[in-house]
């Protein structure tokens, strides 16, 4: 995650203060060039290509959506002569904030997130677009669903531009209809079972946002 930083000068300078406000355009991610600030891919991350392990900063997370981060480069060197402790910390956790190992977003804007030694130097630095969750967008293959068969549906959180966000959100699922049954359900998929020839509605929930499809059942 090599990338130029291109930031404005009021944003450059309150970095370690505030965020950039939300009617900021992003700039991209920027870096001190001392190490990388990495998103790590989650399963349920609708962006992450299969197999990899770390999302661009680039892409936009969405608000609700927990994210994990990783500092990898050198480690500054201690007044004690031994590596210092590194931690990293959002600029304004009003809009991401620290969970334990994860960080929530809560509300959309640019959020500069930091890798600081426990003396306060600052080793790399990223910014992240938070985006809000404007549409949910139902997937699955295009083999039809058959009685006593199988199938595999997956949703996507998209944002105000139709852009796919990142991150890690909760999804609630649920059925209209007696043609099928859910089977299992994790992250921002769900296994249906056909049950009888007819129609259905799939429906998927996160935050406020509803998506739905309506899907048919075959005879065998």
């Amino acid at each position: 995650m090599k990338m130029t930083l291109r930031l404005g000068i009021a944003c450059s300078f309150g970095w370690l203060l505030n965020a950039c406000p939300s009617d900021q355009a992003p700039l991209g991610t920027g870096e001190l060039g001392k190490g990388d600030l990495r998103i790590v891919c989650a399963d349920d991350d609708a962006v992450c290509a299969s197999g990899a392990t770390s999302l661009d900063a680039a892409f936009p997370i969405a608000v609700g959506a927990s994210i994990q981060v990783v500092y990898d480069g050198p480690v500054p060197t201690s007044p004690t002569g031994g590596p210092s402790t590194m931690t990293i910390f959002s600029a304004s956790p009003a809009m991401l904030s620290k969970d334990e190992a994860s960080f929530v977003a809560w509300m959309p804007g640019v959020v500069a997130l930091l890798a600081r030694t426990q003396e306060g130097t600052v080793a790399d630095f990223v910014h992240l677009t938070l985006a809000s969750v404007q549409r949910l967008e139902l997937d699955s293959s295009p083999e039809p669903l058959v009685v006593g068969g199988k199938k595999v549906w997956k949703v996507a959180p998209l944002g105000a531009d139709g852009a796919v966000l990142a991150g890690s959100l909760s999804y609630t699922w649920e059925v209209e209809g007696t043609t099928v049954e859910i089977v299992e359900s994790a992250g921002r998929s769900v296994q249906l079972s056909g049950k009888q020839p007819g129609t259905a509605i799939l429906r998927v929930k996160t935050g406020g946002v509803v998506g739905e499809v309506t899907l048919t059942v075959e005879a065998p």
